[in-house]
């Protein structure tokens, strides 16, 4: 063994000091005489290591403009609305992914029938005028917002003659989301004119999705799901996901972000109430520290040099499925994660079919203050004058959101980010790739890598703390699960995982059913 510390006038090693044996083992400890006295030091994982765009993302192709169709329409507007006496002309050109936008300028005072008359009137004539432009462009869809809110343009937006899908990949590379610090920022797709949307989760608090079946939204939370991936690790952010239709988020399971395994149906009151308990925790933990909020807490427990609390996500896909179960306690624990959540860094994000029972709706709603629709007609209350060629108020089209950051604030449209399955498969290997080199010291101690002999397996499995705590409280609890053991340990589902097929592999517990969680107890040892 190499020693490394002081030594006596003799040559003997004396004090603290460090001392590493054949097999790479460092020790730390008070050194009595020629022999040491060895504590092991505390083994440090290697730091978790953020995907990269290029190891996720398929190239993108780049987005080519028709110059020659685009000084068309702006010449074409402009004589359109002269014709009917407005003077206006087009200032600027926005190209987006599904709409090109138009912005029209107007003099201060115009001609309408021989009369000076006001550019505020002229606002209003300018939506009416929707049908007689999508006419002299010859286009299938012309929206007409006037004005446009804090600006004083008229925005005209013409429906391109091929859409463009709004890529997870490009939104993030792009300067509205490498500009904004926070790890909950959200990119949610781009406007008309082909800006990214960008949002803090963390200052929303929550999020409510809602669209018909086929619309768009549960594409709309895999994009939200991965983003968030791609800018934290398990250290940063846990991850909590419920899917009532069990087809849309099973492709996540193994991720270290889990807390769980997806939660399906008939687990998600229970589910829902233990993260209350956990909210509650956190609560008095702060209370303890005397801190407001998660980034106070965090940032005492570096100074103490302790761990810091991670932000939890919890996205629920297909809540009206879950209330129309009548699945008692669910909306209570809902409503107290919604109002308490963001101090603590609980954050939710559902979505939900628009026939959701109104007492639910009400109640829930309102503890979302941040929404996005899909499929719906905008409020021209909010929107103020909004038309399209029909002369009805505009329907959003698909893929195309209407996203409101507050009840008070104007509605932004926007086309909807998406992720293909292939992306998701990239983004799930990656961190999964990585989790498994991180455990690779327990899993030999644990004897499942490959070539570990049985007896090995079990004498490595003796020896590892957690190992002997689970095969105890199984053989107590004469059940066995990975929920189970999450819960008494306090592990994440790929520890406790790991730690139910060591189980398995010595013989304590059964093997697997069909469509069950828990496992047999097969071994109660002696005193059984």
């Amino acid at each position: 063994m190499k020693y490394t510390g002081k030594k006596n006038s003799d040559g003997r090693p004396h004090g603290q000091g460090t001392d590493t044996d054949a097999d790479g083992n460092t020790y730390t400890g008070e050194w009595k005489g020629s022999e040491p006295v060895h504590v092991k030091a505390a083994t440090v994982a290697a730091p978790w290591v953020l995907p990269s765009p290029a190891q996720v993302f398929a190239e993108r192709m780049p987005r080519k403009l028709d110059e020659e169709r685009l000084e068309f329409h702006r010449s074409k507007i402009d004589e359109t609305l002269g014709a009917f006496g407005i003077l206006a002309q087009v200032a600027e050109v926005n190209h987006g992914p599904a709409f090109t936008q138009y912005l029209v300028g107007l003099a201060p005072q115009a001609a309408i029938g021989g009369k000076r008359v006001r550019a505020q009137v002229i606002f209003g004539q300018i939506a009416d005028l929707a049908d007689d432009l999508a006419m002299a462009l010859s286009s299938a869809a012309v929206r007409v917002q006037s004005p446009m809110p804090g600006t004083g343009f008229v925005s005209i937006e013409v429906a391109n003659q091929q859409r463009v899908t709004v890529t997870l990949g490009a939104c993030i590379d792009t300067p509205e989301y490498r500009v904004v610090k926070s790890p909950l920022m959200l990119a949610l797709g781009q406007d008309a004119a082909g800006h990214t949307m960008c949002v803090d989760l963390a200052r929303l608090p929550h999020l409510w999705i809602v669209g018909p079946s086929g619309s768009g939204k549960s594409a709309c939370l895999k994009s939200i799901i991965a983003g968030l991936l791609m800018a934290n690790t398990p250290d940063q952010l846990r991850l909590l996901a419920v899917d009532a239709a069990r087809v849309e988020l099973g492709r996540f399971n193994g991720l270290p972000h889990l807390l769980a395994p997806v939660i399906d149906l008939d687990r998600a009151v229970k589910t829902v109430q233990w993260v209350v308990r956990e909210l509650e925790n956190r609560y008095a933990k702060f209370a303890h520290e005397g801190v407001r909020n998660l980034v106070e807490f965090n940032r005492k427990a570096a100074a103490k040099s302790d761990a810091p609390l991670a932000y939890w996500v919890i996205a629920i896909d297909g809540l009206a499925h879950l209330v129309n179960a009548e699945t008692s306690g669910l909306e209570s624990g809902l409503l107290t994660i919604a109002s308490l959540g963001q101090a603590v860094g609980m954050h939710l994000v559902v979505t939900t079919h628009p026939q959701l029972p109104q007492a639910s709706k009400g109640s829930l709603q309102a503890g979302f203050p941040a929404r996005i629709e899909f499929a719906v007609e905008l409020n021209e209350r909010n929107q103020g004058r909004s038309s399209t060629r029909s002369g009805q108020q505009a329907v959003l089209l698909r893929g195309e959101m209407q996203f409101v950051a507050t009840p008070t604030a104007i509605p932004v449209r926007a086309q909807c980010v998406t992720i293909s399955d292939a992306e998701i498969d990239n983004l799930i290997n990656f961190w999964r790739d990585q989790d498994r080199e991180r455990e690779a010291g327990n899993l030999r101690k644990l004897g499942l890598l490959a070539g570990a002999q049985p007896e090995e397996a079990a004498g490595s499995a003796d020896q590892d703390d957690l190992y002997a705590q689970a095969l105890t409280f199984v053989r107590e609890a004469r059940k066995a699960s990975i929920s189970l053991l999450q819960r008494r340990l306090r592990v994440g589902y790929t520890r406790a995982a790991k730690l139910i097929d060591a189980l398995e592999e010595n013989g304590v517990v059964g093997p697997a059913k069909p469509g069950m969680q828990q496992r047999d107890v097969t071994d109660f040892g002696e005193e059984a």
